[in-house]
């Protein structure tokens, strides 16, 4: 035989060479999109989304909104980016409101 094979292969007898099994992870570690999430990437549009977002590939904002999944870390920091972004149209003064909340003292 030549080098490349298994001492166990040329003994034989050891039937647990041919045991196999594969090793399982758990969840794929992907997710799909909120109805939500893919309102807002609507209202704001692709184009504007992808490079503000710091996801330079439209590709991935395009899954979100075709409902495929994608990668949970990248979905995570989708909608953290999400959650902090002031759209250019409002005015200084609706976007210090924004951040006014009723229930805080004054």
């Amino acid at each position: 035989m030549g080098k490349e094979t298994g001492r166990k292969w040329e003994e034989g007898e050891d039937m647990s060479v041919l045991e196999f099994e594969a090793t399982e992870y758990g969840r794929t570690g992907k997710v799909l999109a909120s109805e939500e999430v893919k309102k807002r990437i609507n209202e704001i549009g692709i184009n504007k989304c992808a490079p503000e977002s710091g996801f330079d590939r439209k590709n991935f904002i395009r899954k979100l909104v075709r409902g495929i999944r994608v990668k949970r870390n990248s979905y995570n920091g989708f909608t953290r980016w999400l959650q902090d972004y002031i759209p250019d149209r409002l005015t200084e003064g609706q976007k210090r409101n924004r951040d006014f909340s009723p229930n805080a003292a004054t």
